[in-house]
């Protein structure tokens, strides 16, 4: 396996390489430092290219099944703007949160109640307002309004290990909160965030620390990030992400892939990401392996033997979207104003999923095409030789060059001394397919039915 050291990496990569379980310590402020390095060592070019032993088209492949019916999202990121505070019904446990000048930053261990307010070497102070605060009424200044009565603050550690919550906090005059689908788990079921169950997952955030009317608040709440979220139930998980390995290196020109914990890919675009990027990454993983990957006690607690029986036949494809022009790019392209609502996310009708598969040349029509090849060449014996000559050429410069058709073009231009631009490398791409139609018919079969299931 290849790896890539000391990449400098965009914000939008650091965002991915930081990703853990615990989605509370996952931020996007402008605090973030965008030339920070960190070593790119997830890079993989782990790609199966093996050829399948049985060439058998008649191999019965069991019916993957999407498990939610509507779409749905594991995590979620809020911005209420305090200006509507008196609108959705807002209220705040004010003893339950403590000033601090970098709210952002989730709350430590050391920062619970008894140390903060006890044996702290410097007082720290509740929420609670000041004689001037509270006398401040000045509501022509709606923002210094909200900024006066909702100051920086977030909550004490002892009011912060909620599962499925991540974390909250106050600053100017906004309340920022995250959700991820944890906090809808059941016995027996994982757990996404829909319309379905959102007032579920609104109760559960606002606990005993906030309050608001849950109608309003879906009207008001913004989303900064998501992750759009879909659960395929299907025989063998390991079989399915190995099938991607097989697609995947078709436009690695144009897109980093990157391991997964031990169970999956990470599929992220290449190119200088700039504020107007629609930064965003796919990932493809086995739900059982990201568990066992990360140790979710309290998760497993929540589903039960029936959930962790569940998590080991779940293929878990998931959208990350994390800037307002990601959003819109796949969830709202006909939205107007530079802010989509919670309501609006839940009741979207795009087909954000789809759409990136996409993008990758992993489609219906694709996949059909390549199966229509690979039958005829079964009725014409074999390949013709020009056809094979391709197909097993380009086999081997991917494996002299890590599996990368963007090598591969340099590769090419060094020995030919001519420029090759990645769009002449579509004769490659198509003599790949043809290799995987020949010589991988089951993992042609695995993707066109898993595509099948998917609705979005």
């Amino acid at each position: 396996m290849a790896h890539k050291k000391n990449h400098k990496l965009t914000e939008s990569e650091i965002e991915v390489l930081l990703q853990v379980d615990d989605f509370s310590d996952i931020t996007l402020d402008d605090e973030l430092e965008e030339e920070q390095e960190i070593s790119f060592d997830r890079e993989t070019y782990d790609y199966d290219f093996d050829v399948e032993d049985d060439y058998s088209t008649d191999e019965v492949i069991m019916p993957a099944t999407q498990l939610n019916d509507c779409i749905s999202f594991d995590s979620i990121k809020l911005l209420l703007p305090l200006t509507e505070a008196e609108y959705v019904g807002f209220e705040v446990e004010r003893n339950r949160f403590f000033r601090s000048q970098s709210p952002h930053i989730p709350t430590t261990k050391n920062e619970d109640m008894l140390t903060l307010l006890g044996t702290a070497e410097k007082q720290v102070g509740t929420m609670v307002l000041s004689k001037r605060e509270e006398n401040y009424a000045d509501k022509s200044m709606i923002y210094e309004y909200a900024k006066m009565k909702y100051p920086n603050a977030k909550p004490f550690f002892d009011f912060c290990q909620r599962l499925g919550i991540g974390h909250m906090y106050f600053k100017n005059g906004e309340f920022v909160c995250q959700i991820n689908g944890k906090c809808t788990a059941r016995k027996g079921y994982l757990g996404l965030i829909n319309k379905k169950n959102i007032y579920k997952a609104l109760n559960k955030l606002k606990g005993n620390l906030i309050k608001f009317d849950n109608e309003k608040f879906l009207e008001k709440a913004q989303v900064l990030v998501v992750h759009v979220t879909n659960d395929i139930k299907v025989s063998d998980t390991n079989a399915y992400v190995k099938a991607f390995s097989s697609y995947l290196p078709l436009r690695t020109d144009k897109f980093s892939v990157l391991k997964y914990g031990n169970s999956g890919y990470e599929v992220l675009p290449r190119g200088k990401q700039s504020p107007n990027t629609a930064k965003n990454s796919l990932c493809i993983y086995n739900k059982a392996g990201e568990i066992d990957y990360q140790d979710q006690y309290s998760y497993q607690k929540a589903i039960g033997a029936e959930g962790l029986n569940l998590a080991e036949n779940v293929l878990r494809l998931e959208l990350k979207l994390y800037n307002f022009k990601a959003i819109r790019t796949y969830l709202a392209t006909d939205l107007k104003k530079d802010t989509i609502t919670l309501k609006e996310l839940l009741h979207c009708t795009q087909t954000p999923i789809i759409q990136k598969l996409k993008e990758l040349e992993i489609t219906q029509e694709a996949l059909t095409k390549a199966r229509g090849e690979y039958i005829s060449m079964l009725e014409d014996k074999r390949p013709t030789l020009a056809v094979l000559q391709r197909m097993h050429g380009v086999i081997h410069l991917l494996k002299l060059n890590d599996y990368s058709l963007d090598k591969v073009r340099s590769y090419l231009t060094v020995e030919t001394g001519k420029d090759v631009r990645s769009d002449e490398l579509k004769k490659d791409r198509e003599a790949l397919q043809r290799y995987i139609a020949c010589y991988k018919p089951r993992t042609v079969a695995l993707m066109t039915e898993l595509l099948a299931c998917v609705s979005y």
